[in-house]
């Protein structure tokens, strides 16, 4: 762990002194800011909002200027009002302004601008359109490009004043229909939303052969690597998977495909931000992504942000209010430079109640955010964040920022993230591990190690051709017939073809055509030969080969299972990955040159001693693998490949406030819990050993509640709410959802009994004894043994009878609960009537609070 913390901080102070240029005045003020979208083209629709938003303690506003709102076409004046109404009275507010610049236009007003073979294209070959008819220009149409710099400048041009002023915080460049900056992750082109992949333009799709041509220089180097038969450059296309999007980033043709379009995009990146420095150099310049560890961020090419982010001057996300705001902020703060900034996006919902708002806003400020952006589009959202606003105002906005210190450290590869995610990758759960419970989690240095984008052209300079197996030596009769085929797994060449195989001190009874040894010795002896391999580039390797030649000779021996294969399990809907080990099969004479593998589900592919594929069914496979050694000697084994659904588990927490909630235990289904180790309220908090992105809970029995989640933490109840700890059986049922498909659920009972604090030993509970009372909303009454209960009424303080149906209760274990939360009944005294089945009626006075 020392040693890690102190080759992080070296990391660090070396980055400093290459970041000590920076101009900017070191702003040391958190910020809360009203973020005005501007959809709306009317004037001053939004100019209320913003005076309500800083009235509230707001102490920034951050507003999105368009485009094709300043400029409708190509020959019209520049219609700058609505900007300028919004800076203006920001400015006699006195707060702060961010601006962003979104500089994709309408469909229908691109015309003067670029044409419709620059703009983006999916992997369907649909041009992009999406959100208010939105659609963007290929990053690698360099005239486009030029045109949205010429934009981007104008706008820094124009408010440069208010940048000397010190009243501009930030700039950023937006290029998605979300107002975000990368490669969209969905098109619309029939007018509804479908998943896929950018950017397939001509444009691209040319310049992707350009930079395959700089690496590999020859197309055979490219078709070892990528496992391809193609002519030439320019028959190569960039990988498309139609069925699972996340496959166009796999094998090596994937993360070519990754790795140059991250290179267009923070060529893009890299054009703008100097765009606007090249106005003033003091401009703070921001990158506005979506997300950078989210299911999506593979495809929106933010996953490497941190090398994105070079010439910037700090990195923005947009963050789901349910996401983990912990995570993403030691995420963000990890991997940027010395100076640069954290933010992070508020996107009020009504289906959230104000404690989750709340939550975001305290959970990025407390790990390191500067700046927090609150969108407010209309007056019901200003009421809802006005007392979420002004409870930050002395919270967080009235305490300068502080560097945060982590108290853990690790790393983890891009190639890891861009292939199986945060989460299924296992990065969440390492994190996690680190941080500790959600109770009380602390900051984490979590730095990722861009493998992908190192000597991003490697192969442009060619690999010596190795010797792969060693020439066995052969035993050979004199006088027999002796023939021995080479295999084409002694030499290899890594980036490109053995083009030939030349022999030296070859015996004159010996021949080698065709790649085959072949003769008949006269004499007894050892003969020793010089093989040289020599590739398609004239790099050469060189090996020796012995043949002995006795009276007896010796029969090839066939290999053998040395280690068998152990049965291998996956999850559905998850990557699978197994690679064969090198000691699975062995061979005393030889060397094993390749396997066979048969009965592969219809979703797995075998290459080059690995099965991988998308587990998209359940079921049990028995895989057969067969190993040929030089001589075409064959050895077996099977093994069986099990996938089942994820396992949905369910962890007891005791509910509160943060600081006051932790872990009590992971439940077991049936299990007995005893009432007085059990603090007063519960909470469930549910997961799930598959990447998911939607989860439902659902308690009944001794209390009812259902909750619906699309992030982290997935919990019976928001907040510190919970359920109380009461005597009873209870029924807790999950269902994980992955893009709407269920892909796991599970039901476990449990029980509470009643114990002795003391003893720990369980109380029985009396005959007809009811409980809670006072009770809020779940009654229950223990039951005699063989009684039934025909009728339930409820009657008030002035004989009204309110009838129970059958709906509202539940029996278990002679233990019958009631659900009162339907009936909305006021406080007060009221009186219980159970009717048995002779017709006799059992009463109790009880007290709903």
């Amino acid at each position: 762990m020392r040693q890690l913390k102190r080759r992080y901080l070296w990391g660090f102070w070396i980055v400093s002194l290459l970041y000590s240029s920076l101009t900017f005045a070191n702003d040391q003020q958190r910020y809360l800011a009203v973020l005005l979208l501007n959809t709306n083209r009317s004037l001053d629709v939004d100019l209320d909002l913003l005076e309500g938003a800083v009235k509230a303690g707001c102490n920034a506003v951050h507003l999105t200027i368009y485009w094709d709102q300043v400029y409708t076409t190509a020959t019209s004046q520049a219609d700058w009002r609505k900007y300028d109404n919004q800076i203006n009275l920001a400015q006699k507010l006195g707060v702060k302004i961010a601006l962003r610049i979104l500089v994709g236009r309408h469909v229908s007003r691109i015309q003067g601008f670029w044409d419709n073979e620059h703009r983006q294209r999916d992997q369907q070959g649909q041009a992009l359109i999406s959100g208010y008819s939105a659609t963007y220009f290929s990053y690698a149409h360099r005239p486009s490009v030029e045109k949205a710099r010429a934009f981007i400048k104008e706008v820094c041009q124009r408010y440069n004043n208010l940048q000397q002023q010190g009243v501009i915080s930030w700039v950023s460049v937006s290029t998605t229909p979300t107002q975000e900056t990368g490669y969209y992750h969905e098109n619309a082109p029939e007018g509804y939303n479908y998943p896929t992949v950018f950017d397939y333009s001509p444009v691209m799709q040319q310049e992707f052969r350009i930079w395959l041509n700089r690496k590999y220089k020859k197309i055979e180097r490219l078709n070892v690597f990528w496992q391809t038969e193609y002519k030439s450059f320019e028959e190569v296309t960039p990988p498309v998977s139609l069925k699972y999007r996340e496959q166009v980033f796999w094998g090596q043709s994937g993360r070519d495909w990754y790795v140059f379009r991250h290179a267009i995009f923070k060529q893009f990146v890299e054009q703008t931000t100097q765009t606007i420095k090249s106005v003033n150099s003091t401009y703070r310049v921001i990158t506005d992504f979506g997300s950078v560890f989210d299911q999506i961020s593979v495809f929106c090419g933010s996953l490497a942000f941190g090398d994105l982010n070079r010439s910037t001057d700090g990195v923005k996300i947009n963050d789901d209010l349910q996401y983990d705001h912990r995570f993403s902020t030691d995420l963000l703060r990890s991997n940027i430079l010395p100076g640069q900034w954290v933010l992070n996006e508020v996107y009020p919902e009504s289906k959230y109640g104000n404690e989750v708002i709340t939550r975001q806003i305290d959970e990025n400020f407390e790990h390191g955010a500067h700046w927090v952006s609150v969108v407010i589009a209309t007056q019901n959202a200003l009421d809802v964040m006005r007392p979420i606003i002004q409870a930050s105002v002395p919270k967080w906005l009235k305490k300068p920022f502080v560097e945060v210190t982590p108290m853990a450290y690790m790393d983890y590869t891009l190639s890891r993230v861009v292939e199986f995610g945060y989460y299924s990758g296992g990065v969440y759960g390492e994190w996690l591990n680190r941080a500790g419970h959600e109770s009380n989690r602390k900051p984490v240095a979590i730095r990722m190690v861009e493998d992908l984008l190192i000597d991003s052209l490697q192969g442009s300079i060619n690999q010596l051709p190795v010797v792969r197996n060693l020439l066995p030596t052969k035993i050979a009769k004199v006088n027999s017939a002796f023939s021995y085929r080479l295999s084409s797994e002694v030499f290899a060449d890594i980036d490109g073809i053995i083009d030939t195989v030349v022999i030296n001190n070859l015996p004159a009874w010996l021949t080698f055509r065709n790649n085959v040894f072949s003769g008949t010795p006269p004499q007894i002896g050892n003969f020793t030969m010089l093989l040289r391999a020599t590739d398609d580039d004239g790099a050469s390797v060189e090996t020796n080969f012995t043949i002995i030649v006795n009276n007896v000779g010796r029969t090839n021996q066939i290999p053998i299972v040395q280690k068998p294969i152990q049965n291998v399990k996956g999850v559905y809907k998850q990557p699978f990955t197994f690679t064969f080990s090198d000691s699975t099969f062995a061979d005393f004479d030889g060397f094993i040159t390749r396997l066979e593998v048969t009965g592969l589900p219809s979703w797995a592919q075998f290459r080059r001693k690995e099965i991988r594929g998308l587990a998209d069914a359940v079921g049990e496979y028995t895989i057969t693998v067969r190993a040929y050694d030089d001589e075409e000697a064959v050895a077996q084994t099977s093994f069986k490949i099990t996938i089942s659904y994820p396992i949905v588990s369910f962890d007891l927490i005791q509910a509160g406030r943060v600081g006051e909630r932790f872990l009590i235990k992971r439940l077991q289904n049936g299990e007995v819990l005893a009432s007085s180790d059990l603090p007063p309220l519960l909470n469930i908090y549910a997961t799930c050993d598959a990447v998911f992105d939607e989860f439902e809970l659902q308690l009944s029995g001794g209390h009812v509640q259902k909750s619906q989640s699309e992030s982290s933490p997935f919990s019976l109840f928001t907040g510190d709410g919970g359920f109380p700890t009461v005597v009873g059986t209870y029924q807790v049922k999950g269902n994980a959802y992955f893009q709407k498909e269920l892909i796991s659920s599970a039901t476990y009972r449990f029980q509470i009994i009643a114990t002795d604090p003391l003893t720990k030993l369980p109380i029985p509970l009396a005959d007809w004894a009811l409980f809670p009372n006072p009770c809020y909303q779940f009654l229950n009454v223990k039951l005699p043994d063989n009684v039934s209960i025909q009728k339930i009424q409820l009657v008030n303080s002035i004989g009204q009878t309110q009838p129970i149906l059958g709906n509202a209760t539940s029996v278990a274990n002679q233990l019958l609960s009631i659900n009162l939360t339907d009936f909305k009944l006021p406080a007060g005294v009221y009186f219980l009537k159970l009717q048995k089945e002779d017709s006799s009626w059992q009463a109790f006075k009880l007290i709903k609070q």
